[in-house]
Protein backbone atom coordinates (compact mmCIF):
# COMPACT_ATOMS: atom_id res chain seq x y z
CA UNK A 1 0.00 0.00 0.00
CA UNK A 2 1.53 3.37 -0.97
CA UNK A 3 1.88 5.88 1.24
CA UNK A 4 2.80 9.51 0.67
CA UNK A 5 3.65 12.06 3.30
CA UNK A 6 2.59 14.90 3.04
CA UNK A 7 4.31 16.71 5.65
CA UNK A 8 6.82 16.33 8.10
CA UNK A 9 7.64 18.83 10.66
CA UNK A 10 8.93 19.02 14.85
CA UNK A 11 5.79 20.62 16.78
CA UNK A 12 6.79 22.67 19.58
CA UNK A 13 4.86 23.31 22.86
CA UNK A 14 2.96 26.50 23.17
CA UNK A 15 4.86 27.85 26.29
CA UNK A 16 3.39 31.29 26.82
CA UNK A 17 4.11 31.64 29.98
CA UNK A 18 6.74 29.61 30.07
CA UNK A 19 6.51 26.25 31.76
CA UNK A 20 8.11 26.20 35.36
CA UNK A 21 10.65 23.32 34.70
CA UNK A 22 11.73 24.59 31.09
CA UNK A 23 15.56 23.51 31.04
CA UNK A 24 15.18 21.26 34.01
CA UNK A 25 17.34 18.42 33.76
CA UNK A 26 15.38 15.65 34.86
CA UNK A 27 17.38 12.19 35.86
CA UNK A 28 15.64 9.47 34.67
CA UNK A 29 14.67 6.90 38.17
CA UNK A 30 15.06 3.67 38.58
CA UNK A 31 12.02 2.69 37.36
CA UNK A 32 13.06 3.63 34.02
CA UNK A 33 16.24 2.01 33.66
CA UNK A 34 14.14 -1.46 34.58
CA UNK A 35 11.94 -0.82 31.51
CA UNK A 36 12.29 -2.34 28.56
CA UNK A 37 14.11 -0.13 25.48
CA UNK A 38 11.44 -0.66 23.15
CA UNK A 39 9.48 1.09 21.04
CA UNK A 40 5.27 0.93 20.53
CA UNK A 41 3.13 2.02 18.04
CA UNK A 42 -0.58 1.98 18.17
CA UNK A 43 -3.41 2.68 15.68
CA UNK A 44 -6.48 4.64 16.35
CA UNK A 45 -9.02 4.85 13.49
CA UNK A 46 -11.62 7.03 13.35
CA UNK A 47 -14.72 7.64 11.20
CA UNK A 48 -15.88 11.07 9.96
CA UNK A 49 -16.59 13.61 10.41
CA UNK A 50 -13.46 14.51 12.65
CA UNK A 51 -11.92 17.60 12.84
CA UNK A 52 -9.52 19.46 10.55
CA UNK A 53 -5.71 18.05 10.84
CA UNK A 54 -4.95 21.69 12.05
CA UNK A 55 -7.51 21.69 14.98
CA UNK A 56 -5.43 18.53 16.07
CA UNK A 57 -2.53 19.30 15.80
CA UNK A 58 -3.21 22.89 17.56
CA UNK A 59 -5.04 20.63 19.90
CA UNK A 60 -1.90 18.96 20.75
CA UNK A 61 0.90 22.00 20.65
CA UNK A 62 -1.58 23.45 23.57
CA UNK A 63 -1.43 20.01 25.41
CA UNK A 64 2.36 19.30 25.18
CA UNK A 65 2.91 22.71 27.47
CA UNK A 66 1.41 20.63 30.28
CA UNK A 67 3.39 17.72 29.32
CA UNK A 68 7.43 18.91 28.90
CA UNK A 69 9.09 15.67 29.39
CA UNK A 70 7.25 14.60 26.23
CA UNK A 71 8.82 17.67 23.92
CA UNK A 72 12.31 17.16 25.58
CA UNK A 73 14.93 15.11 24.86
CA UNK A 74 17.37 12.11 25.99
CA UNK A 75 20.66 13.18 27.19
CA UNK A 76 23.38 12.43 29.93
CA UNK A 77 24.45 14.78 33.24
CA UNK A 78 27.88 15.48 34.10
CA UNK A 79 27.94 12.29 35.72
CA UNK A 80 27.69 10.48 32.91
CA UNK A 81 23.69 9.62 34.30
CA UNK A 82 20.74 9.38 31.49
CA UNK A 83 18.46 12.14 32.05
CA UNK A 84 15.75 13.60 30.09
CA UNK A 85 16.05 17.67 29.25
CA UNK A 86 12.54 19.82 28.95
CA UNK A 87 13.88 21.55 26.40
CA UNK A 88 10.71 22.25 24.44
CA UNK A 89 12.36 20.71 21.47
CA UNK A 90 8.84 19.55 20.52
CA UNK A 91 7.74 16.30 19.15
CA UNK A 92 7.96 14.90 15.36
CA UNK A 93 3.94 15.28 13.65
CA UNK A 94 3.85 13.16 10.39
CA UNK A 95 0.60 13.87 8.11
CA UNK A 96 0.36 11.62 4.99
CA UNK A 97 -2.20 9.54 2.45
CA UNK A 98 -2.45 6.12 1.78
CA UNK A 99 -3.39 4.87 -1.41
CA UNK A 100 -5.76 2.33 0.05
CA UNK A 101 -9.09 2.92 2.11
CA UNK A 102 -8.50 2.04 5.73
CA UNK A 103 -11.93 -0.17 5.16
CA UNK A 104 -9.81 -2.31 2.63
CA UNK A 105 -7.98 -3.03 6.37
CA UNK A 106 -10.77 -3.49 8.67
CA UNK A 107 -11.66 -5.48 10.57
CA UNK A 108 -7.98 -4.83 12.57
CA UNK A 109 -6.85 -7.68 14.33
CA UNK A 110 -3.74 -8.92 15.83
CA UNK A 111 -2.45 -10.34 12.29
CA UNK A 112 -2.99 -6.97 10.55
CA UNK A 113 0.22 -5.42 9.28
CA UNK A 114 0.27 -2.14 10.53
CA UNK A 115 3.58 -1.36 9.71
CA UNK A 116 1.82 -0.77 6.46
CA UNK A 117 0.18 2.30 7.80
CA UNK A 118 2.96 3.88 8.77
CA UNK A 119 4.80 6.74 7.15
CA UNK A 120 8.50 6.36 6.89
CA UNK A 121 10.73 9.43 8.32
CA UNK A 122 14.42 8.46 8.54
CA UNK A 123 14.73 11.43 11.09
CA UNK A 124 11.71 10.22 13.12
CA UNK A 125 13.37 8.83 16.25
CA UNK A 126 11.87 5.37 16.21
CA UNK A 127 15.56 4.59 16.89
CA UNK A 128 16.22 6.59 20.33
CA UNK A 129 18.43 4.74 22.99
CA UNK A 130 20.43 5.87 25.06
CA UNK A 131 22.71 7.32 22.52
CA UNK A 132 19.94 9.25 20.75
CA UNK A 133 20.04 12.56 22.86
CA UNK A 134 19.27 15.07 19.98
CA UNK A 135 15.61 12.97 19.17
CA UNK A 136 12.29 13.10 19.66
CA UNK A 137 11.15 11.54 22.44
CA UNK A 138 7.79 11.01 20.70
CA UNK A 139 6.68 10.69 17.40
CA UNK A 140 2.87 11.71 16.32
CA UNK A 141 1.64 10.07 13.15
CA UNK A 142 -1.75 11.18 10.90
CA UNK A 143 -3.09 9.21 8.10
CA UNK A 144 -5.65 10.04 5.88
CA UNK A 145 -7.40 7.72 4.07
CA UNK A 146 -9.58 8.18 1.00
CA UNK A 147 -12.69 6.51 3.14
CA UNK A 148 -12.43 9.76 5.08
CA UNK A 149 -11.49 7.40 7.64
CA UNK A 150 -8.72 9.28 9.70
CA UNK A 151 -5.72 7.13 12.11
CA UNK A 152 -4.12 8.93 15.09
CA UNK A 153 -0.89 6.67 14.97
CA UNK A 154 1.17 6.77 18.28
CA UNK A 155 4.87 5.69 18.89
CA UNK A 156 6.68 5.66 22.22
CA UNK A 157 9.63 4.90 23.91
CA UNK A 158 10.84 3.55 27.30
CA UNK A 159 11.73 7.43 27.97
CA UNK A 160 8.73 9.31 26.50
CA UNK A 161 5.94 6.90 27.17
CA UNK A 162 8.08 4.69 29.11
CA UNK A 163 5.94 1.75 29.35
CA UNK A 164 7.93 -1.14 28.50
CA UNK A 165 6.87 -4.14 28.13
CA UNK A 166 5.28 -2.49 25.44
CA UNK A 167 5.63 -2.87 27.45
CA UNK A 168 7.54 -0.13 27.64
CA UNK A 169 4.26 0.81 27.95
CA UNK A 170 4.42 0.94 31.60
CA UNK A 171 3.72 4.66 31.63
CA UNK A 172 0.11 3.54 29.81
CA UNK A 173 -1.19 5.83 32.92
CA UNK A 174 0.52 8.61 32.06
CA UNK A 175 -0.26 8.22 28.49
CA UNK A 176 -3.97 7.79 29.08
CA UNK A 177 -3.86 11.30 31.12
CA UNK A 178 -2.09 12.63 28.20
CA UNK A 179 -3.88 11.24 25.34
CA UNK A 180 -7.15 12.14 27.24
CA UNK A 181 -5.88 15.80 27.77
CA UNK A 182 -4.97 16.29 24.16
CA UNK A 183 -8.66 15.00 23.27
CA UNK A 184 -10.79 17.71 25.06
CA UNK A 185 -8.06 20.19 23.56
CA UNK A 186 -9.67 19.42 20.33
CA UNK A 187 -13.08 19.01 21.50
CA UNK A 188 -13.14 22.25 23.62
CA UNK A 189 -10.83 24.82 21.75
CA UNK A 190 -11.94 27.35 24.13
CA UNK A 191 -10.18 25.08 26.50
CA UNK A 192 -7.58 27.39 28.66
CA UNK A 193 -6.64 24.28 31.17
CA UNK A 194 -6.48 20.90 31.79
CA UNK A 195 -6.16 18.60 35.12
CA UNK A 196 -2.43 19.29 35.44
CA UNK A 197 -0.03 15.84 35.61
CA UNK A 198 1.99 15.21 38.47
CA UNK A 199 5.60 16.09 37.45
CA UNK A 200 7.77 15.38 40.15
CA UNK A 201 9.05 12.30 39.69
CA UNK A 202 11.88 12.48 42.70
CA UNK A 203 9.09 12.70 45.08
CA UNK A 204 8.60 9.02 45.24
CA UNK A 205 11.98 7.80 44.44
CA UNK A 206 13.45 9.11 48.44
CA UNK A 207 15.55 5.91 49.40
CA UNK A 208 15.27 5.05 53.28
CA UNK A 209 18.18 6.54 55.63
CA UNK A 210 20.16 4.14 54.99
CA UNK A 211 19.15 2.30 51.80
CA UNK A 212 18.62 -1.37 52.34
CA UNK A 213 17.46 -3.82 49.41
CA UNK A 214 15.68 -6.45 51.13
CA UNK A 215 14.66 -7.87 47.71
CA UNK A 216 17.46 -9.74 44.76
CA UNK A 217 16.67 -6.84 42.49
CA UNK A 218 20.05 -7.82 40.69
CA UNK A 219 18.45 -11.10 39.45
CA UNK A 220 15.05 -9.68 39.41
CA UNK A 221 14.61 -6.59 37.13
CA UNK A 222 18.15 -6.85 36.18
CA UNK A 223 20.48 -9.00 34.98
CA UNK A 224 24.50 -7.99 33.91
CA UNK A 225 25.19 -6.97 30.80
CA UNK A 226 28.08 -9.79 30.52
CA UNK A 227 26.26 -12.64 32.46
CA UNK A 228 26.05 -14.75 29.62
CA UNK A 229 23.76 -17.59 31.50
CA UNK A 230 20.36 -16.39 30.57
CA UNK A 231 20.56 -16.07 26.77
CA UNK A 232 18.66 -14.90 24.60
CA UNK A 233 15.72 -17.47 23.85
CA UNK A 234 15.88 -18.47 20.55
CA UNK A 235 12.52 -18.30 18.61
CA UNK A 236 11.74 -22.20 17.36
CA UNK A 237 9.71 -21.49 14.53
CA UNK A 238 7.35 -19.09 13.08
CA UNK A 239 5.25 -16.84 15.96
CA UNK A 240 1.42 -16.07 15.06
CA UNK A 241 0.36 -12.83 16.26
CA UNK A 242 -3.47 -13.28 16.56
CA UNK A 243 -6.27 -11.66 18.98
CA UNK A 244 -9.34 -13.98 20.71
CA UNK A 245 -12.17 -12.17 21.75
CA UNK A 246 -14.24 -13.29 25.00
CA UNK A 247 -17.54 -12.39 25.97
CA UNK A 248 -18.69 -10.65 29.01
CA UNK A 249 -20.82 -13.79 29.42
CA UNK A 250 -17.79 -16.03 29.40
CA UNK A 251 -16.10 -13.31 31.48
CA UNK A 252 -19.13 -13.61 33.93
CA UNK A 253 -18.61 -17.56 33.85
CA UNK A 254 -14.70 -17.32 34.42
CA UNK A 255 -15.65 -15.08 37.42
CA UNK A 256 -18.29 -16.76 38.98
CA UNK A 257 -15.70 -19.98 39.37
CA UNK A 258 -13.77 -17.98 42.33
CA UNK A 259 -15.57 -17.03 45.43
CA UNK A 260 -15.09 -14.37 46.84
CA UNK A 261 -13.62 -11.57 45.55
CA UNK A 262 -11.89 -11.48 42.03
CA UNK A 263 -11.02 -9.28 39.14
CA UNK A 264 -11.59 -9.82 35.30
CA UNK A 265 -7.60 -9.45 34.97
CA UNK A 266 -7.09 -12.78 37.31
CA UNK A 267 -9.38 -14.90 36.49
CA UNK A 268 -9.16 -14.43 32.98
CA UNK A 269 -5.01 -14.96 33.25
CA UNK A 270 -5.20 -17.84 34.83
CA UNK A 271 -7.57 -19.34 32.25
CA UNK A 272 -5.30 -18.47 29.83
CA UNK A 273 -2.29 -19.22 31.56
CA UNK A 274 -3.78 -23.10 32.11
CA UNK A 275 -5.01 -23.18 28.32
CA UNK A 276 -2.08 -22.01 27.27
CA UNK A 277 0.14 -24.42 29.14
CA UNK A 278 -1.90 -27.36 27.65
CA UNK A 279 -1.66 -25.76 24.04
CA UNK A 280 2.43 -25.88 24.71
CA UNK A 281 2.49 -29.41 25.64
CA UNK A 282 4.44 -28.74 28.86
CA UNK A 283 6.31 -31.24 30.27
CA UNK A 284 4.14 -31.57 34.03
CA UNK A 285 6.95 -31.49 35.89
CA UNK A 286 8.34 -28.09 33.86
CA UNK A 287 7.80 -24.89 35.68
CA UNK A 288 6.12 -22.29 34.50
CA UNK A 289 5.64 -18.65 35.23
CA UNK A 290 4.07 -15.61 33.88
CA UNK A 291 5.30 -11.78 34.52
CA UNK A 292 2.87 -9.10 35.38
CA UNK A 293 3.19 -5.76 35.47
CA UNK A 294 2.08 -4.20 38.99
CA UNK A 295 1.51 -0.46 39.27
CA UNK A 296 3.25 0.96 42.53
CA UNK A 297 0.62 4.02 42.49
CA UNK A 298 -1.63 2.51 45.04
CA UNK A 299 0.84 0.32 46.48
CA UNK A 300 3.55 2.59 47.91
CA UNK A 301 2.94 4.21 51.11
CA UNK A 302 2.50 7.17 51.17
CA UNK A 303 0.65 6.39 47.54
CA UNK A 304 1.62 7.85 44.77
CA UNK A 305 -1.23 10.19 43.16
CA UNK A 306 -3.00 8.41 39.41
CA UNK A 307 -2.05 11.87 37.67
CA UNK A 308 1.69 11.23 38.50
CA UNK A 309 3.81 11.15 34.90
CA UNK A 310 5.97 8.52 34.91
CA UNK A 311 7.25 4.71 35.64
CA UNK A 312 5.95 3.18 38.58
CA UNK A 313 5.97 -0.35 37.70
CA UNK A 314 7.32 -3.11 39.02
CA UNK A 315 6.61 -7.16 38.07
CA UNK A 316 4.78 -10.33 40.06
CA UNK A 317 6.15 -13.30 39.30
CA UNK A 318 3.62 -16.33 39.73
CA UNK A 319 5.03 -19.98 39.52
CA UNK A 320 3.88 -23.50 39.32
CA UNK A 321 4.36 -26.93 38.19
CA UNK A 322 2.81 -27.51 34.43
CA UNK A 323 1.14 -30.33 35.85
CA UNK A 324 -0.59 -29.05 38.90
CA UNK A 325 -1.78 -25.67 36.95
CA UNK A 326 -3.65 -28.15 34.51
CA UNK A 327 -4.61 -30.82 37.05
CA UNK A 328 -6.12 -28.41 39.87
CA UNK A 329 -8.72 -26.04 39.03
CA UNK A 330 -9.34 -22.78 38.14
CA UNK A 331 -9.22 -21.42 41.37
CA UNK A 332 -5.75 -22.47 42.30
CA UNK A 333 -4.72 -21.05 39.44
CA UNK A 334 -6.33 -17.55 40.18
CA UNK A 335 -4.84 -17.83 43.90
CA UNK A 336 -1.35 -18.20 43.10
CA UNK A 337 -1.84 -15.24 40.98
CA UNK A 338 -3.30 -13.23 43.54
CA UNK A 339 -0.28 -14.52 45.85
CA UNK A 340 2.60 -13.13 43.51
CA UNK A 341 0.92 -9.27 42.86
CA UNK A 342 -0.09 -9.01 46.72
CA UNK A 343 3.63 -9.84 47.59
CA UNK A 344 4.69 -7.15 45.37
CA UNK A 345 3.86 -4.13 47.92
CA UNK A 346 5.16 -1.25 49.45
CA UNK A 347 7.93 -2.77 51.30
CA UNK A 348 8.77 -4.72 47.62
CA UNK A 349 8.87 -1.30 46.27
CA UNK A 350 10.51 0.50 48.70
CA UNK A 351 13.37 -2.13 48.23
CA UNK A 352 13.66 -1.54 44.79
CA UNK A 353 14.02 2.19 45.42
CA UNK A 354 17.10 1.36 47.72
CA UNK A 355 18.71 -1.07 45.28
CA UNK A 356 18.51 1.87 42.80
CA UNK A 357 19.90 4.40 45.43
CA UNK A 358 22.67 1.58 46.01
CA UNK A 359 23.79 0.95 42.16
CA UNK A 360 23.76 4.60 42.21
CA UNK A 361 26.31 5.19 44.31
CA UNK A 362 28.53 2.07 42.49
CA UNK A 363 28.20 3.86 39.50
CA UNK A 364 25.25 2.20 38.32
CA UNK A 365 27.38 -0.78 37.91
CA UNK A 366 27.28 -3.96 40.13
CA UNK A 367 30.90 -5.85 40.48
CA UNK A 368 32.31 -3.99 37.61
CA UNK A 369 29.57 -5.17 35.39
CA UNK A 370 26.69 -2.34 33.89
CA UNK A 371 23.28 -3.28 34.70
CA UNK A 372 20.42 -4.16 31.81
CA UNK A 373 16.60 -4.24 32.78
CA UNK A 374 15.84 -8.46 32.67
CA UNK A 375 12.43 -8.03 30.38
CA UNK A 376 13.08 -9.85 27.23
CA UNK A 377 14.20 -8.83 24.21
CA UNK A 378 12.31 -7.89 21.18
CA UNK A 379 12.61 -11.49 18.93
CA UNK A 380 12.75 -13.94 21.98
CA UNK A 381 10.77 -16.54 22.95
CA UNK A 382 9.58 -17.01 26.51
CA UNK A 383 8.30 -20.08 26.31
CA UNK A 384 7.33 -21.75 29.13
CA UNK A 385 7.12 -18.74 30.47
CA UNK A 386 4.04 -15.50 29.48
CA UNK A 387 4.46 -12.01 29.78
CA UNK A 388 0.69 -10.17 30.18
CA UNK A 389 0.27 -6.31 30.34
CA UNK A 390 -3.33 -4.96 31.14
CA UNK A 391 -4.82 -2.24 29.60
CA UNK A 392 -8.23 -3.07 30.46
CA UNK A 393 -8.47 0.49 32.62
CA UNK A 394 -6.62 2.56 30.11
CA UNK A 395 -9.22 3.75 27.99
CA UNK A 396 -8.71 4.39 24.68
CA UNK A 397 -11.70 2.92 23.29
CA UNK A 398 -13.36 5.78 24.12
CA UNK A 399 -10.67 8.79 23.36
CA UNK A 400 -13.03 11.35 21.78
CA UNK A 401 -11.58 13.83 19.21
CA UNK A 402 -15.11 15.48 18.57
CA UNK A 403 -16.91 12.48 16.61
CA UNK A 404 -16.49 9.96 19.45
CA UNK A 405 -14.54 7.27 20.01
CA UNK A 406 -12.15 5.14 17.53
CA UNK A 407 -14.02 2.95 15.21
CA UNK A 408 -10.92 0.74 15.56
CA UNK A 409 -8.04 0.37 18.05
CA UNK A 410 -5.32 -1.84 17.36
CA UNK A 411 -1.67 -2.55 19.63
CA UNK A 412 1.27 -3.49 18.31
CA UNK A 413 2.42 -6.41 16.64
CA UNK A 414 4.04 -8.24 19.89
CA UNK A 415 7.61 -8.46 19.49
CA UNK A 416 8.23 -11.62 22.00
CA UNK A 417 6.71 -15.29 21.75
CA UNK A 418 4.50 -15.64 24.87
CA UNK A 419 3.20 -11.74 25.36
CA UNK A 420 0.00 -11.11 25.91
CA UNK A 421 -1.89 -7.20 26.18
CA UNK A 422 -5.37 -7.41 27.37
CA UNK A 423 -8.26 -4.68 25.83
CA UNK A 424 -11.26 -3.58 26.51
CA UNK A 425 -13.28 -5.13 23.34
CA UNK A 426 -14.86 -3.34 20.97
CA UNK A 427 -17.75 -5.59 20.33
CA UNK A 428 -19.48 -5.10 23.84
CA UNK A 429 -18.98 -3.46 26.54
CA UNK A 430 -17.61 -5.73 29.34
CA UNK A 431 -16.10 -7.72 27.17
CA UNK A 432 -12.31 -8.34 26.56
CA UNK A 433 -10.15 -9.11 23.47
CA UNK A 434 -6.58 -10.42 24.01
CA UNK A 435 -3.59 -10.44 21.65
CA UNK A 436 -0.70 -12.83 21.79
CA UNK A 437 2.15 -14.14 19.97
CA UNK A 438 2.17 -17.59 20.45
CA UNK A 439 3.91 -20.39 18.24
CA UNK A 440 2.64 -20.95 14.99
CA UNK A 441 2.23 -24.82 16.17
CA UNK A 442 0.71 -23.97 19.34
CA UNK A 443 -2.37 -21.47 17.88
CA UNK A 444 -4.24 -24.33 16.61
CA UNK A 445 -4.43 -26.67 20.17
CA UNK A 446 -4.68 -23.16 21.47
CA UNK A 447 -7.71 -21.76 19.46
CA UNK A 448 -9.43 -25.27 19.95
CA UNK A 449 -9.41 -25.11 23.75
CA UNK A 450 -9.35 -21.41 24.98
CA UNK A 451 -13.21 -21.26 25.11
CA UNK A 452 -13.70 -24.54 27.23
CA UNK A 453 -14.32 -23.97 31.06
CA UNK A 454 -13.63 -27.26 31.99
Amino acid sequence: MAIEITSSRILKPCTTPPHPLTNTLVPLTVFDLAAMDLHVATVHAYRAPMPENLEIIEGLCRVLAYFPHLAGRLTVDDSGQPCILLNNAGVRVVEARVGATLAEKMPLEGTTNTTELHPSVEDSGTNIGWCAMTLPLQVIEETIAPSAIKTIQLWWSRIGFTWPSMRKCRMAISLSQFLASWAEMVRNPSTTTVPSPYLDRSTFSIPRNPPHSDFNHLDIEFKQSSDSSDPKKPIKGPVTNFVAHFSAKFIAELKSKVPGRRSTFECLLAHLWRKITVARGLHEDEITSVRIAVNGRARMRPAVPMNFFGNMVLWAHPKAQAGDLVRLDHVHAVTVIRDAVSGTNDEYFKSFVDFGEIMKREGGHEGGHKLVGSAPESGSALCPNLEVDSWLRFNFHELDFGSGGPCAFLPPNLPVEGLMVFVPSYKETGGVDVYLALLEEHVEVFRRICYCLD
